[in-house]
């Protein structure tokens, strides 16, 4: 089993924030360990630095998509990374990956991308108000 410091790793354009927010604090209130970059990147540290060894650090990626998300080179990155290193322990099933589609944009990408087929997203708006299904998934998953 990898040493990890988080449960999630939280990725999301910051027009989402919100959603962001609200998906950490339910995290932590079912006792996982998250990175989020506001909760996690303090004052003086590199930013980059700090994301990039959130991402290593994570067991799971909790990928807040929309059509903001994939415009910004910053998320998509955090995207690609999150897919080498799930990639990378994919027979091992260390890594998980936990995609919430926010709007048709994201659910079109999604679907045309090549991994979707393995990897079941989550709509959100079949999210709201019932979270419990999505915190027993991840748990089962990362073995919590």
């Amino acid at each position: 089993m990898m040493d990890t410091k988080y449960d999630v790793f939280i990725s999301y354009a910051s027009e989402v924030k919100n959603v962001a927010v609200e998906l950490e604090e339910k995290l932590i209130a079912a006792k996982l360990q998250v990175f989020r970059d506001d909760s996690a990147i303090k004052w003086g540290d590199d930013i980059v630095k700090t994301i990039g060894r959130g991402l290593s650090e994570a067991r799971g990626y909790l990928l807040i998509l929309n059509e903001d998300f994939y415009k910004k080179g910053f998320t998509t990155n955090e995207l690609s990374s999150a897919f080498m290193l799930f990639l990378k322990s994919f027979g091992e099933s260390q890594r998980h990956i936990f995609p919430v589609l926010l709007d048709d944009y994201a659910k079109k990408e999604w679907q045309s991308f090549a991994f979707s087929q393995y990897i079941s997203a989550i709509e959100f708006e079949k999210l709201q108000n019932n979270y419990e299904d999505m915190i027993n998934t991840i748990k089962g998953k990362l073995g919590k």
